[in-house]
């Protein structure tokens, strides 16, 4: 009989074996050759992929490679011409050739069919910067120009372009939308997405803020201002500058308005500021959420100054202040928090704390947290019996007393090839969650608008076969990551692929060898799926 000592070096080898085994390479699902060549790739909200060429805007069906349509009035488009409409089939395409005298058109596209339905000429308006869709309201709330140059708002059917309500009154000159670029990369287009979301009201109202004009309540209906509340904006508190969502509280009847190194709450119903006033705070708020013992905010250096030092505090609802008497300290290289029952639970100075919302008593979980490469965890999420800290090439899972249960890392392949896992490892995993959250809020949402137009709106999306599956994927696609990584046999050119690591165990699970020193991808988060421009012209799809 072994001894336990043997045995445990028999578990030891078998978990690291685990967690350093070659994940299974996946070969080509199919690949497909273009005459021309492939200027840039993205992937719609609906799993296909759309190509843009100097011939022509093309939608790919992902099981086959099969063109499933082509667009020639679109040759030539820079990609950030285009844009997807989050958790629907459909894209914005804002691009030349506008009419009554408008530099550019917006055209609403069904990435599916590649079917327009309709475009902004139909509604006398031009130079569009951009748009969120608002299933609660049933429509697109689209902003652009008039005739006479002067900024509109429009809430648009979605489906066929009629215009429910339109308003020049929202902005006044010099105090217009913030604006920011469509691409990380390129600053051909800006637009209005990186503000702070519309953010709907139990009533069915939504709060708008995204200029200093300040926090706003529109009337879902009419589109008229219902109050704003008086505070005074200098710098508009968007997310794209890393300030935190506003926030609700969790009846619906306050708003929590991050803001330079302050939070506001404001009254949903009448717009009354309800703190005289609120505590300054060590710097602006990155991520806050309201909780039955107060509302939970964690921050650091930005705002306005750009001054501040890592933070995290409870806000007293009542007045404003801050609840605990002693300030939490150890905030180094700190990460994302999650609420775990009456506890923030977070990653700060190589350890996990589990930090008491009432009174800010600290119980360390786990120390002496070491990463490869000398990583920072970035983000700590809650799985059902334990923790998961994540880097850009690190997984490590606790379970709730603190045992480290596993370790996965896999190595960069090269240095310039790390801003290109930010976009898949990282941003990726945000987004799959954001989906879901999103699906599952505007369902419960959509028929709340009271002329019901909610509710026709949302079902044009979930009626659609293929959106519906899209969204039966969600759950099961939210449970991997993928990291740009050395994969296969080779030298770190021609070993560099992405890996697929199930968040549930740290198993490499699946990987794509790409050999190629600047790989030009995208990956399918929900579908699963990698997309490879091989050279210019070649593309292969791999399904993991």
């Amino acid at each position: 009989m072994k001894s336990p000592f043997h045995c445990w070096i028999s578990l030891l080898a078998l978990l690291i074996g685990s967690a350093l085994a070659q994940a299974a390479t996946v070969e080509p699902e199919w690949s497909k050759e273009f005459d021309k060549t492939i200027e840039w790739q993205k992937i719609s909200d609906a799993g296909y992929l759309i190509l843009g060429t100097k011939e022509a805007l093309f939608g790919l069906d992902p099981a086959t490679g099969e063109t499933a349509w082509s667009l020639e009035q679109f040759k030539k488009m820079p990609d950030d011409f285009l844009e997807m409409i989050p958790n629907t089939q459909f894209g914005v395409i804002t691009y030349k050739g506008g009419a009554f005298g408008f530099g550019t058109t917006t055209y609403i596209v069904n990435m599916i069919s590649g079917e327009i339905l309709w475009d902004t000429s139909q509604i006398e308006l031009g130079n569009c910067f951009g748009q969120y869709y608002l299933p609660q309201a049933g429509g697109l709330l689209i902003f652009g120009m008039d005739k006479k140059g002067h900024h509109m708002v429009k809430l648009v059917d979605l489906a066929e372009g009629s215009v429910f309500w339109e308003t020049s009154e929202w902005y006044k000159p010099g105090k217009t939308p913030a604006m920011f670029s469509i691409s990380d990369e390129k600053k051909l287009r800006m637009a209005v997405m990186g503000n702070q979301e519309p953010t709907f009201t139990p009533d069915g109202n939504f709060l708008e803020m995204m200029s200093t004009m300040g926090l706003r309540k529109i009337s879902t209906e009419t589109g008229e201002i219902m109050w704003t509340a008086d505070i005074k904006f200098k710098q508009v508190p968007a997310p794209r500058w890393g300030y935190a969502p506003m926030t609700l509280s969790e009846d619906g009847s306050v708003i929590y308005v991050p803001y330079d190194r302050y939070v506001y709450a404001v009254s949903t119903e009448d717009g009354r500021v309800l703190w005289e006033k609120p505590d300054k705070l060590k710097g602006m708020a990155y991520q806050m959420e309201a909780t039955e013992a107060g509302l939970v905010v964690r921050g650091g250096p930005g705002g306005r100054k750009g001054k501040g030092k890592p933070f995290i505090t409870v806000i007293d609802y009542a007045s404003g202040e801050e609840s605990w008497k002693k300030p939490f300290k150890d905030l180094d290289n700190a990460s994302s928090f999650v609420i775990d029952g009456d506890r923030i639970v977070l990653y700060a100075d190589r350890e996990i704390h589990s930090i008491e919302i009432g009174d800010g008593t600290d119980h360390e979980i786990a120390d002496k947290i070491k990463f490869k490469d000398k990583e920072i965890p970035h983000t700590l999420s809650a799985m059902n019996d334990g923790y998961l800290l994540q880097s850009s090439q690190n997984l490590m899972f606790f379970d709730r007393k603190g045992n480290e249960k596993w370790h996965t890392y896999n190595k960069a392949p090269q240095a310039n090839l790390l801003a290109k896992v930010a976009s898949t490892a990282v941003i990726m995993a945000v987004n799959v969650g954001s989906a879901a959250n999103a699906y599952s809020r505007a369902s419960a949402q959509a028929s709340q608008s009271v002329s019901g137009r909610g509710s026709a709106s949302y079902s044009l999306i979930t009626s659609n076969p293929v959106m519906s599956e899209r969204f039966s994927q969600t759950q099961e696609s939210a449970n991997f990551v993928y990291m740009l990584s050395v994969v296969g046999k080779g030298s770190h050119k021609s070993g560099a692929g992405v890996v697929q690591v199930d968040k549930r165990t740290g198993e490499n699970a699946k990987s794509v060898v790409l050999g190629t020193k600047k790989p030009n991808y995208e990956v399918d988060e929900v579908g699963q799926r990698l997309f490879f421009l091989d050279g210019k012209k070649e593309l292969k799809c791999f399904k993991f």
